[in-house]
Parts: structure tokens; C-alpha cells; sequence
């Protein structure tokens, strides 16, 4: 809240509640395990590398925000750079706390860089490009770290499980591109969803044609368009 800058809510006192509740649960947590694993973590921390560490934090999170900033601005949606850092910081903490990880943050994100001035479908097609980067850069850093593994351990079965995952990932990352060019070439990946919804609809009565289906359909449609102006007129920013 306090990153969003002007026009942010105001803090309610429900607010305040979901806070003294978590400050309870880490308090509860700390009374039924105590602080010795955590002081022993810091004895055993020197200060240099607590700083560095700092700094490598603030660093990728500026970079996480920055990229998202970068597609932002290339798709004409109204950002700045402290409620997008917020909304990350946000989302990242929510997906920590669910088994599917950081992408279980991504509604969270949509949900609040959304507003008067920036529409569900764009804010979710920034959420979604943004998505799309980081997991090319995620497996192309994997993909990296597994052919340097393979040759330090030139033998034995961890060594042959690399060897394995390489074209895998390798594989992985070509079929990920195919929907991408797609995009780029103004072809529609998901068209299948609003012709899933068009018959649907066609079985069903005049009266109840428009049910959640199709409008998820047409909201589906609406983002894939922001993605495809993203990969045909911006290569660059995608670059």
C-alpha cells in the first residue's frame, strides 16, 4: 500500500486485522519452536555476506520489476514502478504460502494493478507476457546449469540424469516457442476457447447463451489480442 504512491487506498482496519493476525501466527510459531535455529543461523552468518545477499535481493527484484515495467509501457498500460514492485512483492509472499509457487501470485498481481484507468484483459496480458520472459529465461538458465553439470560429473548416474533433462528442456523450450510465433504473426493460439464457447452456447437457449463460458471466452480473446500487438509490434522489447 504504501509503495502504491497517489491514489492508493486507504489502510482499513480489517487491514490491520489480517496483520495482527500474522504477527499472532509467527509469534505462536516462535513460542512452540523457538529462536535457537535462528540464532545459530546468524552465528554462523557473517555480516558481509548477509549485505550482499541484500543487495542480490533488491537487485532481482528491481530487475522482476523493470522487465514488468518494460512490457507495461509497451502495451499502453498505466504503470509505475512502486505499485508494480508492491504487486510483486505481493504476489510473490501469497505464492509462497500455495504449492503452485510464484505463478499461484499471478491473479493477485492482475487483481491489483487493475483499476479505473488499466482493464482486467490488459493488466492480464502484462501479468501473462511478463510470465512468458521469465520462463524462457528460467529455462534457458536451466538448460545452462544442466550441460555445465553434466560436464563436472562426467560419471555416474547423476551425470546421465543431466544428460537426459537437457534435450528435454531443450525440447520444452522449442514447443514454447511455437505459440509465441504464432502471436507474432497475428495468429490466435487460443482460438479454440471462443469456438468452445460458440458451440456451447449454440446447444443451450437464447436466454442463457451468455453464461460464464462465454465471457471468459471473450475476455480470453481480448487479452491474446494485447499478446499478439505485444509480439508483432514490439520484438525489441521482447528481445
Amino acid at each position: 500500500i504504501c509503495l502504491g504512491g497517489p491514489g492508493t487506498r486507504r489502510v482499513r482496519p480489517r487491514d490491520g486485522l489480517f496483520v495482527g493476525l500474522g504477527l499472532a501466527g509467527f509469534g505462536l510459531l516462535a513460542w512452540q519452536f523457538g529462536f535457537a535455529g535462528v540464532a545459530a543461523a546468524f552465528e554462523r552468518l557473517h555480516p558481509s555476506t548477509l549485505a550482499l545477499y541484500v543487495l542480490a535481493a533488491v537487485a532481482v527484484y528491481a530487475g522482476y520489476t523493470l522487465r514488468w515495467l518494460l512490457v507495461s509501457r509497451a502495451l499502453g498500460a498505466p504503470s509505475g514502478f512502486g505499485s508494480l514492485l508492491g504487486a510483486r512483492l505481493s504476489a510473490d509472499a501469497v505464492g509462497s504460502l500455495l504449492p503452485t509457487a510464484r505463478m499461484a501470485g499471478d491473479p493477485l498481481r492482475v487483481a491489483l494493478v487493475t483499476g479505473p484507468q488499466l482493464r482486467g484483459t490488459l493488466a492480464t496480458a502484462c501479468v501473462a507476457t511478463d510470465r512468458i520472459l521469465e520462463l524462457i529465461g528460467n529455462t534457458f538458465a536451466v538448460i545452462v546449469y544442466l550441460c555445465l553439470f553434466s560436464l563436472m560429473h562426467t560419471t555416474g548416474d547423476e551425470a546421465v540424469a543431466a544428460r537426459v533433462r537437457i534435450p528435454v528442456m531443450v525440447f520444452l523450450r522449442a514447443a514454447l516457442a511455437v505459440p509465441l510465433v504464432m502471436l507474432g504473426r497475428g495468429l490466435r493460439p487460443l482460438a479454440f476457447v471462443e469456438r468452445l464457447a460458440t458451440r456451447r452456447a449454440a446447444r443451450r437457449s437464447a436466454r442463457r447463451s451468455d453464461g460464464r463460458l462465454a465471457r471468459f471466452a471473450r475476455m480470453v480473446t481480448v487479452t491474446e489480442g494485447h499478446l499478439i500487438v505485444f509480439f508483432r509490434e514490439h520484438p525489441t522489447v521482447f528481445v
